[in-house]
């Protein structure tokens, strides 16, 4: 809010005392207006990094399970005629 002595010294001065106060709720609202915006925006940048750490969890968890399900099938494979193609000769 507007400083209750500057507000007396203007009036003091000659300034129109319902102008003042017209000025003081303009700036009032304005500030107002701005904070507003201010919590809308930092709402919207919490909501924003909340989906983004959920796309991450989710991410990671779908490598997880991919990880698992295919080290599990390699490991259950065993040794085939193809991969004992591939290696090398024995010295």
């Amino acid at each position: 809010m507007a400083d209750i002595s500057l507000i007396a010294d203007l009036v003091r001065a000659g300034l129109d005392p319902e102008l003042l106060q017209r000025v003081a709720l303009e700036l009032a609202r304005g500030q107002a207006a701005i904070a507003a915006a201010e919590r809308v925006e930092a709402e919207r940048a919490a909501k924003a990094e909340a989906a983004a750490e959920a796309k991450r969890e989710a991410n990671a968890e779908r490598q997880r399970r991919f990880r698992e399900r295919h080290n599990g099938s390699n490991a259950l494979r065993g040794v085939t005629e193809r991969d004992e193609a591939l290696l090398p000769p024995p010295r």
